[in-house]
Order: structure tokens, then sequence, then C-alpha cells
């Protein structure tokens, strides 16, 4: 168990639930950490959360923001031949309003499935999963927070997504595992990374001429009478954030991969904690360098949800962030949620920036 001031050493982390874009459903091996050939991973496969699996994932960070920004580009010039349209987010700065403004999906008592099933039985055929992103919209405003819900029918097939509290819309499964249309033109593009107990999310549209893309965390949140008592509760994990610009240069790319190592008091309400990792930059299509950051956590809990502020400090540049996010799991194993902000002093400008935390 983690939580409750446990921390596993590596070599007793759980596994996770996968899900990445290429796959097929072949049953992968669970004897070696994944090395990057994604055609072999099922939708909800497991693999051991390893170091080296964690390395995998950030050293994969300056591709994926390069892929990122090279595809948002395309397809935002796909959206400047449509009409209007609006963001999803409803909540703007306001990390409260957001985590006390849907209906959670929570985690139920342990019984004899096997834990590592417990958010694929929520999930798929059941009440679903709930959280939090941050979203993008044009790359020409501040992002804002939004609730997210997703659950599937009985055979994964069919994704129902809801985003603060609005209808479901139902999103096919395409070739590749995610939901939606690719491009997502009149519908979104949905996709998610599972840990256990809650998954990264990634959430793309087109409205016309404005491009929303979302990031964030949802998972099966921690009933409140179920949060640690009796001292500070130590979670780390990891950060992954983007930036963008408003003039929508494809050659400079910002974004920040880091760690929090995060104190969690539910009885005095209180957060505290230090960042650390590094954060990247590209400017005018130059190399791509990284700069070492530390930084700061500090805020307060409200019933299972998370707010507060983040910093992360290099010689390259300097991001101040708020974050919003939820408790995972019967056990309060776990943490995650999301992340907007602004950078400055990266040679670009000061840029928005946004994306999501989840703990180990």
């Amino acid at each position: 168990m983690r939580g409750r001031g446990y921390k596993a050493s590596p070599g007793s982390k759980p596994a996770i639930i996968v899900f990445l874009w290429h796959q097929n459903h072949q049953k992968p091996t669970t004897e070696a950490p994944f090395h990057g050939d994604h055609t072999n991973l099922p939708k909800f496969s497991r693999v051991i959360k390893s170091n080296q699996w964690k390395s995998f994932v950030k050293g994969d960070l300056n591709m994926r923001i390069s892929h990122t920004f090279l595809a948002s580009s395309g397809l935002l010039a796909l959206a400047a031949c449509g009409g209007g349209g609006g963001a999803v987010g409803g909540f703007g700065g306001n990390a409260s309003g957001v985590i006390n403004g849907y209906a959670p999906v929570y985690a139920t008592a342990p019984d004899d499935i096997d834990p590592t099933d417990e958010m694929d039985e929520s999930v798929e055929g059941g009440p679903g999963a709930t959280g939090i992103m941050a979203v993008a919209t044009s790359f020409d405003a501040s992002p804002e927070f939004a609730s997210v819900k997703v659950r599937t029918n009985n055979d994964g097939s069919i994704l129902y997504l809801s985003i603060n509290g609005g209808s479901e819309v139902a999103l096919d499964e395409i070739p590749g595992g995610a939901y939606g249309s690719n491009p997502p033109m009149s519908e979104p593009l949905v996709s998610y990374i599972g840990v256990f107990n809650s998954a990264w999310f990634q959430y793309t549209k087109i409205n016309g001429a404005s491009f929303d893309s979302g990031d964030g965390v949802i998972g099966i949140e921690t009933p409140t009478i179920r949060l640690p008592t009796g001292g500070p509760v130590n979670y780390t994990g990891d950060v992954t954030l983007f930036s963008y610009n408003d003039t929508l240069k494809r050659d400079d790319i910002v974004g920040v991969n880091g760690t929090f190592d995060m104190n969690v008091d539910f009885d005095t309400q209180s957060i505290t904690g230090t960042t650390g990792g590094d954060i990247n930059i590209s400017v005018n299509g130059g190399g791509l360098n990284s700069y070492a950051a530390t930084g700061t956590v500090s805020g307060s809990t409200d019933g299972n949800g998370l707010i507060g502020s983040m910093t992360f400090d290099s010689a390259g540049g300097n991001a101040s962030l708020t974050f919003a996010g939820k408790t995972y799991g019967w056990n309060a194993d776990e943490i995650g949620g999301a992340l907007i902000g602004s950078i400055s002093g990266t040679g670009a400008g000061a840029l928005p920036i946004y994306g999501h935390f989840d703990s180990d």
C-alpha cells in the first residue's frame, strides 16, 4: 500500500495499466520493461512501473513535446478554415471552483478483485472515472481548468465523455486505440495512460477556428471518510508541462520535465513540498537546451481535493503555476491533477504553460 506516509522502494512499485495510441490486443510480456515499441501493448496492459520505464517516459518527453506542437499547429491551420467556437474550460484559473464543481466517481472497498483492476472495473461498463484537466485554447489565451468524466461500454469500444458536468458525448474507438476522430474535426480525440487508480488524460478538439488541447488526470477518487489522518502523507511523482505562444510559431518549444515531493496533511488541510527536474527550451528552431530547475509547492486540501501553487526556477526560465487535483484510490494511494500558469525568461518571451502532475 502507498499513501499514509509510506514510500515504496523501486523494487516494490505496483503494476500500472498503460494505454498508448499504437497497440493491438495481444497480451505483452511483463518480464522486461517496455522500450518504445507501442505495437505490443493492449489498451489496458500491465507492465512493471520500474525506474527503467520511468526513464523511458522522461527520455521520450522532448519527442512528445515536439510532436505535440507540430501536430497542434497543423491542426490549428485546419481549424482556421471553420467557423466560430469556444473553450471547454468553464472555471478559468479557479482551482477551488473546479474541484467542487462536479460529482466525483469514488473508489469502493477493495474486494477479491486485483487492485490493479479497480479502475478497469469502474471505467468499462461501470460508473467511470473523474478528475481535472487544464485546457489551452487556440494558443492565444490563458489555459483554464475543467472537470472531466469518462466511462466506456462493456467491451470498451465506445467512450462517453462529459466535461464540466455537461451532457455525455459518445466517442467510438478508432484505429490505434484512442477515441473520437483523428484529426479531431467534428468531435474530440481522447486518450489516456492509466495508473491503477488514476490515469493521465489527454483531450484535443477543434471548434471552428478554436483549438482546444487538454491535459490532466482522471481516476477513482478517494471517499472523504477514507482520507488519511494522524499527520502528513508524503507523495512523490512527475510533472509534465507544455507551453505555447500566440504567434503559433512551430520553432519555439518550451516544456518542463519535472518531479514533485509533496506532504499533504488532511488534518490541518495544508500542503507543502518541493519540485525538481528540467526546463527544456528551443527558441527559433535552435537546439533543445535543458536547465536544471528547483522550486516549491504550497497549498491546501478541500475534501479530497488539492489546490495550491507550484514553481520551477532555473537559469533558463521560471515557471509559476496554480494546481488543482484530487486524491485517488480507496486508501488515498495516489494524487494527480492539472496545472496552469506561465513561464518567463526563456528567450521566447513570457508564455502560458499547462500540464499535469501525478504521483508514483
